[in-house]
């Protein structure tokens, strides 16, 4: 008996050695991570008023991807190491539709991503058809709003984004997203500035 259950072991070592292990990278987002998601819900919209004109944001869909744990060896994501897909990365997203003036832009608003336990996530936007480069949750800036100074703001302009292709696009200045706050100002080239309604 001791022979044969020796026997099953070796062969599962070697299935699981040519497969990989279930999960050689397994992440986790904690508490203060997930601060940046979680400053929204479905179905919440948002107004964002310019000295012309009113947009709405709504957010159609909230998606949290976290392992409840970083133990290699829990499947919790099912059976996809056994074809090769032995990274599970914590993830989130936010779906978004912007009204803005008559047309409508949608698409996934924002995505954070936590490729390394011990480094902080990356975060990266999407708006009106521009398209921001992967940043670190830490590259923050301050920003002052309304009389309130933010501390946790990340600009997206230029210099960190670009335009989408075969798309219609917002001829967008630049936009702002705060940690506590979500998406708090935009503005466009030609000068007119949105800004949250009623964020304070």
């Amino acid at each position: 008996m001791r022979p044969y259950i020796f026997n099953i072991s070796i062969l599962l070592c070697l299935i699981m050695t040519a497969c990989g292990l279930p999960y050689n990278i397994k992440t986790q987002f904690n508490d203060n991570e997930l601060q940046w998601i979680n400053i929204y819900n479905d179905n919440d919209y948002l107004l964002f008023s310019s000295e012309w004109s009113i947009d709405t944001v709504y957010i159609e869909k909230k998606t949290i991807n976290n392992p409840r744990n970083t133990f290699i060896f829990d499947l919790e994501q099912g059976w996809a190491w056994l074809e090769g897909n032995n990274t599970y990365y914590a993830t989130a997203s936010l779906e978004y539709k912007l009204y803005h003036s008559k047309d409508t832009f949608c698409g996934v608003l924002m995505v954070l991503k936590k490729i390394a336990e011990e480094k902080s996530p990356l975060i990266s936007f999407s708006f009106g058809g521009w398209y921001s480069d992967d940043m670190t949750t830490d590259s923050l800036a301050n920003y002052q709003l309304n009389n309130h100074i933010l501390d946790d703001c990340i600009i997206i302009n230029h210099s960190n984004a670009h335009k989408g292709k075969h798309q219609k696009t917002i001829n967008l200045d630049y936009f702002i997203w705060s940690k506590s706050k979500g998406l708090i100002e935009y503005k466009l080239k030609n000068g007119n500035v949105y800004k949250r309604h009623k964020l304070f």
